[in-house]
């Protein structure tokens, strides 16, 4: 029976010797520039997979050697059963083949991560060791790729976007998956409250910016 090692290394080096499949610009990219892990979160075929393929083809056409890129998808049954132990494998494949020593970084595709019992923190783990050398993204179906520690102090650039992108997942994320509300109003209450950090807020403040927004709630009371 093969051993995770060799079943990892089957499954990177079949991605290395098979063409990707056709693809088409969309608006929608996927962040090069930056070290931070990019996370791709959508429900089943939503495009993904699609998404990150289409990610590793502009990076070839660039000029990228392909083995400077690695796609596992965690779905794959040649994987099964999945193992936290297959991050250990694949840094052990990496440096067992020098990739590293080429002196270009190494993008990782890490697709339906989630599925890997404790998948964050190795993942952290190798993000944290390997900064600048590997740039990963990670998807997944579910809000299960909601945890990350807010890295905004620690950014040297795009604080502004950083934030703003934390913003967003915060509020699609940790509150639209447990509330039943209109998202444009949940956006205004976030926003209005994040601008009025330290003051006090009134229930009727509150009502009377939103309603002058367009936004009708009445009061949980009267006064």
């Amino acid at each position: 029976m093969e051993n995770h090692k060799e079943k990892l290394r089957m499954v990177i080096e079949e991605y290395w010797v098979k063409e990707l499949p056709d693809v088409k610009s969309r608006l929608t990219k996927l962040k090069l520039g930056s070290d931070l892990i990019n996370d791709v979160i959508g429900p089943r075929r939503a495009g993904k997979t699609y998404l990150m393929f289409l990610t590793i083809t502009k990076l070839l056409e660039g000029g990228l050697d392909k083995k400077a890129t690695i796609y596992i998808n965690f779905e794959n049954r040649k994987l099964l059963p999945l193992t936290p132990g297959y991050f250990n494998d694949f840094i052990e494949f990496i440096y067992a083949l020098r990739l590293l020593e080429t002196g270009e970084k190494i993008f990782v595709f890490l697709d339906e991560v989630q599925r890997v019992a404790g998948w964050e923190k190795y993942v952290r783990g190798i993000y944290d060791e390997f900064k600048g050398k590997i740039k990963l993204f990670v998807s997944g179906s579910t809000s299960e790729l909601t945890g990350s520690e807010p890295e905004v102090v620690l950014t040297e650039s795009n604080k502004e976007e950083l934030v703003q992108t934390l913003f967003t997942d915060i509020i699609s994320r940790d509150i639209l998956t447990k509330l039943s509300k209109n998202r444009a109003i949940v956006d205004e209450v976030a926003y209005f409250l994040c601008s009025n950090i330290g003051k006090l807020v009134s229930f009727s403040k509150l009502s009377g910016t939103l309603n002058a927004r367009g936004i009708k709630i009445s009061l949980p009371w009267s006064y």
